[in-house]
């Protein structure tokens, strides 16, 4: 997203994450373009005050839970070499 805007390839930015590791990217974002929109969706069950605080605007995606739920990976991932991976409990 800061490629994107340093070559001037866009007019907004959305971040849809609650991760706070996305708050230097939007720093930078902010630091060269003040005026540029930076917008913050938040997933379902999730909160992110401290990335919020340095976009814009945030909306909180609660209403879409269904849709994202349909997006989640399977309880159980077998990778090609036999290794086993679980959602963890907290993302069901």
């Amino acid at each position: 997203m800061i490629v994107d805007l340093f070559e001037k390839r866009c007019d907004i930015t959305i971040v849809v994450s609650a991760d706070s590791d996305m708050i230097p990217s939007v720093e930078i974002i902010k630091g060269f373009a003040p005026e540029h929109p930076v917008h913050v969706f938040v997933p379902p069950t999730q909160k992110t005050y401290a990335l919020a605080s340095k976009c814009d605007n945030m909306v909180w995606l609660e209403h879409y839970k269904a849709r994202f739920g349909q997006s989640m990976l399977s309880e159980e991932v077998i990778l090609p070499n036999g290794h086993k991976l679980t959602r963890p409990e907290n993302w069901k």
